[in-house]
């Protein structure tokens, strides 16, 4: 299928100043594949990621560089000199503050040319969503998706992943299927915080989704945890929960959630209910705070997206393995924060390589990896091993949930391990 044309004036002129084509490298020829072939015009092109060095996740950020850096460096070796492509990164620190995020995007843009843009999850969703449309330059959301961007529908923000509440609802209809049926029904809650949009609408979304008819006499949802943001001793917040029979607790929010609610359940002498947490707060993440595995056992880890225990992914056994920098361990910093932006990133890349196939190597531009990625249905060897597949339609940023498919990481006997091999089903849940 020959792809969209960008509508409206695009105004890239094909100006040759010093040598420099503008918005991108000038052309370097790479060596030919073989004997006697024409040389391959390499044309560099600007991909932007605005992240967080100095804000409240730079913690995760040398292993989230580690990451991209590994997959980008693997597809210009191996899939971009084919095309006569090589991208190259340019890195922001938007500190995870949306006012920062604002003030660096017009210059990034104007400079930078990127052909996509993502970054440190909510922060740049909330300062570009306004205005990415105009840009015409994709956002590769990173994250979990949230409740209303799907209400947005798609507005050149693209998410691989379901929202939060979709990869949470996977988990519990797992569990579901282990539970005993005289046990029924699971009772559940999440901890959350008043005054933060993230949080708070994820917790509508769940509550909606558990009043499904289909969850009847199956799931119960007790209501959410409220306490601060930066909890310290939520026991007395846990009690009413913990005496009416709490079997499982969903943390999608933070470490410092996850970490109180424990705290609390083992002061109340209920020791250890199981936890379901996320990418940005997943088992490892638990494991470095609370100096091992030990206390995390029976808790879970899902996302839409290939588990960091599945070492027979294409994108550990050959792209991290080999692509990694000298520094990282093969295993152990492997995780989900190393494969934070895999997603996106992934879907950037394919929609390169349909761009260029399509148009030819020169003068691209984000309006045609947009469209690229739109005309794409992915299988799980184009997302290089990362998730099982997508197809996106207009109405939603994340692709059809029947494309998609979760995984569930577990502690068992002290180890961080695959719970489901190969993908459980991501379920329909209604709007909110």
């Amino acid at each position: 299928m020959k792809l969209a044309h960008k509508t409206g004036i695009v105004v890239l002129s094909v100006c040759l100043i010093s040598g420099t084509w503008l918005g991108c490298a000038a052309p370097e020829a790479a060596p030919p594949t073989e004997p006697g072939a024409e040389p391959v015009k390499i044309v560099e092109y600007n991909v932007v990621e605005i992240g967080d060095y100095s804000g409240p996740y730079a913690e995760i950020s040398k292993w989230t560089s580690w990451g991209e850096h590994a997959f980008v460096d693997w597809w210009n070796d191996n899939r971009g000199k084919d095309l006569g492509i090589k991208l190259t990164i340019k890195t922001y620190d938007g500190r995870y503050d949306p006012g920062v995020v604002s003030s660096i995007w017009p210059g990034a843009l104007a400079s930078d040319k990127p052909l996509g843009v993502w970054g440190a999850g909510g922060s740049l969703i909330s300062a570009l969503k306004g205005r990415i449309a105009d840009d015409e330059v994709p956002i590769l959301q990173t994250g979990g998706c949230y409740g209303f961007l799907w209400a947005e529908g798609m507005n050149w923000i693209i998410s691989p992943r379901p929202t939060y509440v979709h990869e949470g609802m996977s988990a519990l209809e797992w569990l579901l299927k282990q539970w005993p049926e005289e046990d029924l029904p699971i009772k559940f809650a999440d901890p959350c915080t008043k005054g933060i949009p993230a949080y708070e609408e994820a917790q509508v979304g769940i509550e909606k989704a558990a009043m499904q008819e289909k969850y009847a006499g199956k799931l119960e949802f007790m209501g959410p945890i409220w306490m601060p943001l930066k909890p310290v001793d939520v026991t007395d917040i846990v009690r009413p929960f913990v005496d009416d029979g709490l079997d499982v607790i969903i943390t999608q929010t933070s470490i410092s959630h996850g970490v109180a609610t424990l705290r609390a359940c083992q002061a109340l002498g209920v020791g250890n209910i199981p936890q379901i947490v996320s990418t940005h707060d997943c088992l490892w993440m638990f494991a470095t705070v609370l100096g091992g595995y030990e206390e995390l056992e029976g808790w879970y880890e899902v996302a839409a997206q290939t588990s960091p225990t599945d070492h027979e992914a294409f994108c550990f056994k050959e792209i991290w393995k080999n692509y990694r920098p000298a520094e990282a361990d093969l295993v152990k910093d492997w995780n989900y924060c190393t494969t934070y932006y895999a997603p996106g990133l992934v879907v950037l890349l394919k929609g390169v390589e349909v761009a260029a196939t399509e148009l030819g190597n020169e003068n691209l531009t984000g309006a045609d990896i947009y469209n690229a990625v739109l005309s794409t249905e992915m299988n799980e060897q184009d997302t290089l091993g990362v998730f099982r597949g997508a197809k996106w339609e207009m109405d939603s940023p994340f692709p059809k949930v029947e494309t998609l498919g979760c995984q569930l990481g577990t502690v068992k006997n002290g180890e961080n391990t695959l719970a489901t091999p190969g993908w459980i089903p991501v379920p329909e849940i209604p709007r909110w």
